[in-house]
């Protein structure tokens, strides 16, 4: 229960603590213990005060920075910990967004749930009830973490505390997809 209350109030613990990522380049171990840099110690809690405060943030990503990893951590804090929240990614294509693999952000988001312990995931379970391709619910809190293409229509229909935008610089109708973005939620986050 200590380990619970000190992941809830503290995202840092959390990532440091609990979180895995995966360097498919290494031959000997692909899974890694996501253990932060100062500068991601930045943006994570960075990343929370912006969902905190209904603020808009910009990551600019380049590679081996683990900023699509932070966002993962970042969504899957808010879910396991807090009740009734949806965290919404957005990127070009299904694949991106969900394939069940490791490549995609909700494969990702799949990855660091079954390497947490049992007690944490909140009654999670891989492939169960709450497990369908594009959503994933925690079950203990009742929240969400969904996956949507970056289309104009993208987000119309929903409401999210936490939308990520992944790959914006890149996307065809950023206009229409801002717009229609614009109601989804108060904070707004994009990675490029």
């Amino acid at each position: 229960e200590i380990n619970r209350i000190l992941c809830k109030s503290d995202i840092l613990y959390f990532a440091n603590t609990f979180c895995w990522t995966l360097d498919t380049r290494r031959v000997d171990t692909r899974k890694i213990p996501f253990v932060t840099y100062d500068f991601q110690d930045d943006v994570l809690t960075w990343l929370v005060w912006i969902v905190r405060t209904s603020s808009t943030g910009v990551v600019e990503k380049s590679r081996d920075m683990g900023a699509s990893w932070m966002a993962v951590i970042v969504a899957v804090w808010l879910a396991l910990f807090h009740e009734n929240i949806e965290a919404l990614f957005m990127s070009m294509n299904e694949p991106e967004v969900d394939n069940r693999t490791e490549r995609s952000l909700l494969g990702k988001v799949r990855f660091l749930l079954r390497n947490l312990p049992e007690w944490m995931r909140g009654g999670w379970i891989e492939e169960g009830r709450g497990d369908r391709l594009m959503s994933i619910q925690i079950p203990g809190t009742s929240s969400f973490i969904s996956g949507i293409l970056s289309r104009g229509t993208a987000g119309r229909a929903g409401r999210a505390a936490a939308p990520f935008s992944d790959e914006f610089a890149f996307v065809e109708e950023s206009e229409n997809v801002l717009k229609a973005l614009s109601e989804v939620a108060y904070a707004k986050l994009y990675l490029s």
